[in-house]
């Protein structure tokens, strides 16, 4: 199954590095100016749900892209984001990737994320740690907020909108620095690498945190809700950290 989550990623992150490069994509709003859709992103989406089905027939599988669930209720389930950071995409920014969870029971047990314009692999299996590009990494060793490497999202829609805004008003005025913008999961997937020391969102759902919740987790760092509240699926916000900055970023969020 590791091989085959692997292949079949890079084969789709592929795909979506060829619509990438093509003039005139065709793109649409979903839920705001922020929130799109392409072409791609479908394309994608079917490529992957129609692997997986070939090979798990009765595997449950999940995409961003897909109004119904395949086979809901199997002990396996596949968490698909064909395109996350769709807004870099379509824009020609380099900072997006392919996202692939599975779930067993319920917990992830395997996480892949993929890179193309890059190259990077990042994956991931439960209890066995996290590789980029097939090398183990690790969280960093950072250990004051001040000097920390950080991205913080807000989304007005959020709920929570107002707690991150202050997180980032905070940190920009202790640190002198605005926190960095990937504008996908690919922040956290650093912060498991060790490049950032944190990464949070406001707004988000679980084709996004799943795969990257894992792979922080394995890399020796922390994954909570700004509350501090570790982190489970269905949550909207999360926090992911090398750990020895965690309690500091939450005390960023507090009004």
């Amino acid at each position: 199954m590791q091989e085959f989550l692997k292949k079949i990623i890079k084969e789709a992150g592929d795909i979506a590095l060829r619509f990438y490069q093509k003039d005139g994509l065709f793109i649409e709003e979903k839920t705001s100016p922020i929130d799109l859709v392409t072409e791609a992103d479908q394309v994608v989406s079917d490529f992957l749900v129609k692997k997986i089905q070939e090979k798990y027939p009765d595997h449950h599988i999940k995409s961003e892209e897909m109004d119904e669930d395949i086979n809901g209720g199997n002990e396996y389930e596949w968490v698909i984001d064909p395109i996350d950071g769709t807004s870099s995409f379509s824009r020609g920014l380099p900072l997006w990737c392919v996202i692939v969870a599975v779930l067993r029971g319920g917990e992830v047990v395997m996480a892949g994320v993929y890179q193309p314009t890059t190259g990077d692999m990042f994956f991931a299996e439960k209890g066995k740690g996290v590789f980029r590009n097939n090398k183990e990494v690790f969280v960093s060793e950072k250990r004051d907020m001040v000097f920390a490497e950080a991205h913080i999202e807000t989304k007005p829609a959020s709920p929570v909108a107002g707690q991150y805004k202050t997180a980032h008003i905070k940190y920009v005025e202790m640190s002198g620095i605005s926190p960095r913008r990937p504008g996908s999961m690919l922040s956290a997937c650093y912060v498991a690498s060790g490049g950032y020391d944190m990464a949070a969102y406001s707004l988000g759902c679980d084709h996004d945190y799943l795969a990257p919740a894992l792979m922080v987790r394995e890399a020796g760092g922390r994954v909570t809700n700004y509350k501090g509240e570790e982190w489970v699926r269905g949550m909207g916000d999360v926090i992911f950290s090398n750990g020895h900055i965690h309690e500091a970023a939450i005390e960023l969020f507090e009004e």
